[in-house]
């Protein structure tokens, strides 16, 4: 028996019995046409593995979430356009359930309480429908072309504890929206619970109701007082304070300021200044208004609460151009922890932020393995250098990525940067033996993966292989990146959004370019995907462009 983390599908068919009584023979004939023309292709080409069968509906497994989604998106969305001739109660549609589990693998078959979660949360869905687990949507940061339901955290049979589930919103109207259930469709909170948030509500009503984010319209961005910049742009609005003895307004600030100092590190983000930010402080005016005469697309705010000597911090970030808020965090202190608390929800919503924004999922990975914040905030400036593909970009990454490992030569990460510098060597043209710099860049990745499996590692590994001309190699080293990658992107589009199929080597030579990076070695300005999606979009077309030729980027085309 083997064990592994998988993306699991589960598929009923609604009203199987009733339309097997009312004609058995053309239910068969269509559910069998279904699968051949529609479910297996889609498994097919979001790379998944259909287990079995179960008469009534099928089990599917698949490395990614993100692929696991994009198929049941596909069937959902095509099936009622091929049933649309049937007479309303005979069209066929299925339920779907998606997790993202440990499962048990023995003789092709798959078992465990992952299998067991996918198929209640198919019983939670609507008819023509997809349920996922909260393990699964915090996967699917960068998916925008569904939205998304929160259900709460719901009570299913034979599942001890609660389960978070959300509901995917097919209608392309609803494509990027984050929206809470009404209450009628979230699980029933137990009667203790109940209680303890009615007692709670009374002593607190009041300040949950002056945090809730208050409903406004998007800004138009034709109407901003300065045009927009391609990077992500924020300000970090002045916290406000409540409670305390009427003196304390210095603390909001400090928390404030140590917010705008930390992001300001970061080279993939335009920071408002202190001296603009604090302009508006006790002014009354709403988030999107101040991004409009800002020219800013994301605002930060925040209040401090202070009951005697302790802190509630709360942060949210929104995006004035869609009109909704991204995300909220909330952090609890000590009065006399005040610099730790500083620099902690500063350093929580810089990584918020770059996986929000920039990083994508990856992000939130690479403050443990830089080995702590402030190599963090080294590594994505040196990465700012190292994307210029330069001699004095090069040469400055290799500073800073040569620091990192001679304070901690057998650390994973450090390795695997200095093997991406060994291979830029080659690729802008600065080596004087090219086989040396290949096998000293084989020869760090090795040992970081030696160390510590990561899917940046493998992508390189997958680059270097290539580079050998391993076709083989590569494509499962790819497969394994994406494995332990946050996520891939539905389809592979090129930069102006439209689907690039791989129909030539002239385009080969370009998904070379795009497939030699991660989101350390991808540059800025991909429109349309977060960094994460873009670098995933990139091993996974590597991969398809591997399978389907032998060659090598430095072949004559």
């Amino acid at each position: 028996m083997e064990r592994r983390l998988s993306a699991i599908l589960v598929a009923d068919m609604v009203g199987y019995s009733r339309l097997m009584e009312q004609d058995e023979a053309d239910t068969l004939q269509r559910q069998k046409a279904h699968h051949s023309t529609l479910i297996d292709p889609a498994l097919d080409v979001h790379h998944g593995r259909l287990v079995k069968t179960t008469g009534d509906g099928f089990l599917a497994e698949f490395p990614s979430v993100v692929e696991a989604v994009a198929c049941a998106v596909a069937i959902q969305r095509e099936l009622p356009e091929r049933e649309a001739n049937q007479s309303q109660d005979r069209r066929m549609t299925y339920r779907m359930g998606i997790h993202l589990g440990d499962v048990i693998h023995e003789n092709g078959d798959i078992h465990g309480d992952g299998v067991n979660i996918a198929a209640r949360l198919e019983a939670l869905a609507d008819p023509g429908g997809i349920c996922l687990s909260g393990d699964a949507y915090n996967q699917l940061r960068g998916v925008a072309d569904v939205g998304f339901e929160d259900l709460a955290d719901v009570q299913v049979k034979n599942i001890s504890r609660p389960i978070r589930a959300w509901r995917v919103l097919l209608d392309p109207d609803q494509a990027g929206k984050r929206i809470k259930a009404p209450k009628s469709r979230r699980g029933m909170v137990p009667l203790l619970t109940q209680s303890a948030l009615c007692v709670l509500a009374l002593g607190f009503g009041a300040y949950l109701w002056s945090l809730a984010p208050a409903g406004f319209e998007p800004v138009d961005p034709t109407d901003m007082a300065l045009e927009l910049p391609s990077n992500p742009s924020i300000v970090v609005l002045p916290f406000t304070i409540s409670g305390g003895d009427g003196q304390s307004s210095w603390i909001a600030d400090a928390i404030s300021e140590s917010i705008i100092s930390t992001l300001s590190m970061s080279p993939d983000m335009l920071v408002i200044s202190r001296s603009t930010s604090f302009s508006y402080k006790g002014q009354n005016l709403d988030a999107p208004q101040i991004a409009q005469e800002l020219g800013v697309r994301y605002t930060l705010s925040g209040s401090v609460v202070q009951v005697g000597d302790n802190l509630r911090v709360t942060a949210e970030l929104v995006d004035a151009i869609e009109g909704s808020l991204i995300w909220s965090i909330r952090k609890d202190s000590a009065l006399d922890d005040l610099f730790q608390l500083q620099d902690e929800i500063s350093q929580q919503v810089f990584q918020e932020m770059a996986v929000s924004l920039t990083l994508g999922e990856d992000g939130r990975n690479w403050i443990e393995l830089a080995g702590g914040f402030e190599n963090y905030v080294a590594v994505i400036n040196a990465r700012e250098e190292f994307q210029k593909f330069s001699p004095e970009g090069h040469a400055k990454a290799r500073r800073i990525y040569e620091k990192l490992l001679r304070e901690n030569p057998d650390q994973p990460f450090a390795n695997y940067l200095m093997g991406w510098i060994h291979w830029q060597r080659i690729t802008i043209g600065l080596t004087a033996d090219a086989g040396a710099d290949m096998a000293e860049a084989q020869r760090y990745v090795d040992k970081a993966l030696d160390k510590q499996e990561f899917g940046e590692a493998y992508t390189l590994a997958a680059v270097l292989a290539l580079g050998r001309l391993n076709h083989d190699e590569a494509t499962q080293f790819a497969d394994r990146a994406l494995a332990l990658s946050p996520g891939v992107p539905r389809q592979m589009r090129s930069a102006d959004g439209s689907k690039r199929p791989v129909v030539s080597r002239k385009k080969d030579c370009d998904i070379w370019n795009w497939a030699c990076g991660w989101n350390l070695i991808i540059p800025n300005g991909c429109p349309g995907r977060s960094t994460t999606r873009a670098s995933n979009w990139a091993i996974t077309l590597m991969r398809n462009v591997l399978r389907a030729r032998s060659w090598h980027p430095t072949q004559t085309m």
